[in-house]
């Protein structure tokens, strides 16, 4: 992990004069980014720092990328989840992402192309037999890093910004969560 920001932070504070944005982006196409949490339509600039630099950064903003997701993902479209080197901060929120959210939302691919009236909901075998699930637990979460990593092999997210995704999802931890 690093302390620098996305993508997006680093453009637009370039072009604005100033040094230095921390974060991660996510959109669905690029717009103008600000300092802090930063939302538009179409994009949510997140100030995320590894757990080197803040231990409660991505627990305090998991909330905000999931209503974000939950929101674009309900009306079917895809998210683009980016950092600076797309190994640790973009891999732990992309997690927190796919054990908060209800399995319909978080894997949009088992669900219909577009339905041209509504459709009657998915039972949760046939859900469950086209995606994944993962329990908010430990082992759900390490789960989850395994089929992120069979996707995504460069991924290496940090112990302690896993650490605040079972923080931010699972409050009642107090911060104790084993060996995570």
């Amino acid at each position: 992990g690093t302390e620098s920001g996305g993508e997006i932070g680093k453009e637009n504070d370039r072009e604005s004069g100033k040094e230095g944005g921390n974060g991660l982006a996510m959109k669905q196409q690029q717009q103008q980014g600000g300092e802090g949490v930063y939302e538009e339509q179409w994009h949510l600039y997140l100030p995320l720092k590894s757990s080197k630099y803040d231990r409660l950064c991505i627990a305090r903003h998991v909330p905000a990328a999931a209503a974000f997701a939950r929101k674009h993902l309900a009306l079917r479209h895809r998210l683009l989840l980016i950092c600076p080197d797309g190994v640790d901060l973009s891999v732990c929120i992309c997690a927190a992402l796919l054990l908060a959210l209800p399995q319909p939302l978080a894997h949009p691919s088992s669900a219909p192309a577009a339905p041209a009236a509504p459709a009657a909901p998915a039972s949760p075998s046939a859900q469950s037999a086209s995606s994944p699930h993962f329990p908010l637990t430990k082992d759900g979460l390490k789960a989850c890093l395994a089929f992120l990593c069979s996707h995504v092999p460069a991924a290496m997210p940090s112990r302690g910004n896993l650490k605040q995704v079972l923080q931010a999802l699972l409050p009642s931890t107090h911060g104790c969560v084993g060996d995570y």
